[in-house]
């Protein structure tokens, strides 16, 4: 079964994070800022309620062409994606995102150069491969492919369609569905936001998007260098039973 996966921004007010582990969803991914000038006030608790129940976390920022200021924009991601106050001070996210969907009027040269540099520097400063968010509604009118694109996991937005109520998060799509298209530049995806027509599970808005990650939540795990969660009573007991055969 592939990692089920939500997508939050201030717009989703407070969260619960109980809820949508219970529902099968295994990681959040919080916005954290805008260009240099907006940071989330919702970002600290949806990181809070991610640790609280040990669900993966990531952080994601928004490139703002207008500033034309990538690398100014890194330094003020950073300075907030990591917690400096509070009960999870230092506290960083397990993966951090970039989220390139913005072009403010400006060439599609300059919407990919700035995006250059902002995941070059978003690595720098991380240590860590950030994750490129866009479709390729908006990417492959930039311009022609990328060939650093493929450093950086994709993370595909194109939608399922649905005429009639909302998905649940069992209704997921699984192997072998997959995004018809991929932004320009990259030949597999990692991470697909596949609907914006979630059932609002846990959050006040009246929906929310749903993400799968290609690879079950093992692998998801392993991709963003999560711990695994703590073993339950249960599943304790179960590991003693299969260490002692004589027990049985």
């Amino acid at each position: 079964m592939r990692a089920r996966i939500v997508d939050i921004s201030r717009y989703q007010g407070v969260i619960n994070g109980a809820a949508l582990k219970a529902a099968g969803f295994c990681g959040i991914v919080a916005r954290c800022s805008i260009g240099w000038a907006y940071y989330d006030p919702f970002y600290e608790n949806n990181m809070k309620e991610a640790r609280d129940n040990n669900l993966i976390f990531g952080a994601y920022h928004v490139l703002y062409p207008a500033n034309k200021a990538p690398q100014k924009e890194v330094d003020w991601f950073h300075d907030h994606a990591i917690l400096h106050a509070g009960p999870l001070l230092g506290q960083s996210p397990d993966f951090i995102v970039a989220d390139i969907e913005l072009d403010h009027g400006l060439p599609g040269s300059e919407i990919l150069e700035q995006s250059r540099i902002l995941l070059a520097e978003m690595q720098l400063q991380f240590n860590m491969r950030p994750v490129v968010y866009t479709g390729s509604w908006f990417w492959d009118r930039l311009g022609p492919a990328q060939v650093w694109c493929k450093n950086y996991p994709l993370w595909e937005a194109e939608y399922l369609s649905k005429l009639i109520g909302k998905f649940k998060p069992d209704e997921s799509p699984e192997p072998p569905k997959a995004p018809v298209s991929l932004a320009r530049g990259w030949d597999e995806w990692k991470m697909w936001q596949w609907t914006s027509n979630g059932e609002p599970v846990g959050v006040q808005s009246s929906v929310l998007d749903y993400d799968v990650f290609n690879g079950t939540v093992e692998e998801f795990r392993a991709f963003v260098g999560a711990s695994p969660p703590p073993l339950t009573l249960q599943q304790k007991v179960d590991k003693l039973w299969e260490a002692h055969p004589e027990l049985h």
